[in-house]
């Protein structure tokens, strides 16, 4: 990945990623399953759906584009997935930023994230990038 790429693309394709190891780990692949993204303007939603149909036609997972599909909700909506969405990534910010800092939430927050064998969450249930 270069300097080419936004930053927000790489979230979305590491995000596309977490989510379908997920789905592949409960043997749901190939089951169709909507990722749900809050609306936020005409054009930002375009790209968003442009970059979004880009990863599934480039992705080298294999199922991820038959399982994963697009779908934009107005912040009208209100969806409970939408707020559980916000309320976990700013405790997840704030850990990577400031980790020596005090941070229940968290504290919370990591007890849920999926890890590998050994118990690591870096690179499994969390990625870092660069």
């Amino acid at each position: 990945m270069g300097n080419d790429i936004s930053p927000y693309d790489v979230a979305l394709m590491f995000g596309l990623e977490r989510v379908f190891l997920q789905l592949q780990s409960r043997g749901q692949a190939g089951r169709r399953t909507f990722v749900i993204f809050e609306s936020r303007g005409k054009s930002e939603d375009s790209a968003l759906k442009a970059e979004f149909e880009r990863i599934m036609a480039t992705t080298r997972m294999r199922g991820m584009p038959q399982t994963l599909e697009f779908m934009i909700a107005s912040k009208q909506v209100n969806s409970p997935g939408l707020q559980l969405a916000d309320m976990v990534a700013r405790p997840i910010g704030v850990h990577l930023i400031r980790p020596q800092q005090t941070n229940r939430a968290w504290d919370v927050v990591c007890r849920k994230i999926a890890r590998s064998k050994t118990g690591e969450v870096l690179g499994y249930g969390l990625k870092v990038y660069p």
